[in-house]
């Protein structure tokens, strides 16, 4: 119990972080030219796995850590992600970091009930400019759909639900 209570005062006082991370898998759709890890298609598949982050997210909460993260390779490319969030979203606020590319409909409708839930998709751009954005991502960029150009509903995954609308250039939910 000392160990417990040793962590509890350490997040309290902000030496520890409060968000626990699960690095839920290795393997990704995109082969970005800057990954740290070895994350891309045609890497050996690696998941920490759907019971694991949930024991995990057990005994987290118990030693007293506020909220969790979810990253990896790609989270969404694991087709138990919606509902493993939700879980998670239920115990504690959750953040996933997410290259939003596998949004398909489908995706969309299996994540839309996170939106009653403390969860939040944090999906990385790595550039302003899309052509440099997609040659950062690798070579798998060019064969995602670009959407119609003007139907805001069908617009590529790339793009859905960002835009430029300060002066600070930071990115805001399209309102609808």
């Amino acid at each position: 119990m000392l160990v417990v209570s040793a962590l509890a005062d350490a997040i309290s006082a902000g030496t520890v972080s409060e968000r626990v991370w699960f690095y839920s898998n290795y393997h990704c759709n995109l082969q970005c030219s800057y990954y740290l890890t070895e994350s891309a298609p045609a890497v050996r598949r690696r998941e920490l796995g759907e019971e694991a982050i949930l024991a995990r997210s057990r005994e987290a909460a118990e030693l007293g850590f506020e909220a969790f993260g979810v990253t990896g390779g790609e989270p969404f490319i694991l087709d138990y992600m919606p509902a493993l969030v939700a879980e998670l979203g239920r115990r504690l606020p959750t953040v996933v970091l997410s290259n939003a590319t596998l949004f398909n409909e489908r995706r969309l409708r299996e994540v839309e009930p996170l939106a009653d839930l403390p969860v939040h998709i944090q999906i990385s751009l790595d550039h302003p400019d899309p052509v440099e954005n997609d040659e950062m991502r690798g070579p798998e960029m060019r064969e995602l759909p670009q959407g119609d150009g003007g139907d805001p509903e069908a617009q590529g995954a790339r793009d859905r639900g960002a835009h430029r609308d300060d002066a600070r250039g930071s990115r805001r939910r399209r309102s609808r």
